[in-house]
């Protein structure tokens, strides 16, 4: 696997290591969009997200929200709900620092990338299988890109009633690629079907 550009431009080892990583920034920009929230309340954010590059485990969250606490960009405060002591983690102004340059350019060049496809990963192999199960690959295909592009078509009208105009925006950007995609797979199938 090639290591990132921006992995090697100026950036010593040191230094990199104390940036947060992608999933950390998410986590800061979710714990700040959202207000005090609990682990569990962070993670199912990324459960129900529609993105499936970051892990929604519990091995996942927990520790990350307890180092960037440690770190001194979360900050917690205990309390009770029912008999059930639970912690609520809110952004700090270090934190909001952090969220802030990574929000701001410039950009790391991985940020500009082709992204992780796992159809596109599988278009490469596709002469492995007969002309049948390669209709049926492209008929799956392009039944679940309609049915998210669907979602997503929800996801922009629940945005727009509730004025959230940047999740507005982001959403029609998913909405555009998840077309593009809809677009490609039909161009696929005309160029590797039967």
């Amino acid at each position: 696997m090639a290591i990132p550009r921006s992995a090697t431009l100026g950036a010593t080892s040191a230094n990199m290591s104390d940036r947060p990583s992608e999933l950390e920034h998410v986590v800061l920009g979710i714990v700040w969009k959202f207000g005090p929230c609990t682990p569990h309340a962070i993670r199912t954010h990324f459960v129900t997200s529609r993105n499936s590059r970051f892990s929604a485990s519990t091995g996942a969250i927990y520790p990350l929200v307890r180092r960037l606490e440690a770190r001194g960009l979360l900050a917690s405060t205990s309390s009770r709900r029912k008999r059930q002591r639970r912690r609520l983690y809110e952004i700090s102004g270090a934190g909001l620092a952090a969220l802030r340059e990574w929000l701001a350019p410039p950009h790391d060049d991985d940020a500009f990338g082709v992204p992780h496809d796992p159809i596109r990963i599988r278009l490469y192999f596709l002469e492995a299988l007969s002309p049948a199960r390669r209709d049926a690959f492209f008929d799956s295909a392009d039944a679940g890109f309609r049915a998210e592009l669907a979602s997503l078509e929800d996801d922009l009208a629940r945005y727009e009633a509730e004025r959230s105009t940047a999740s507005a925006v982001a959403t029609r950007g998913a909405i555009a690629l998840c077309r593009a995609r809809v677009r490609w797979i039909a161009e696929a199938r005309r160029a590797l079907g039967r």
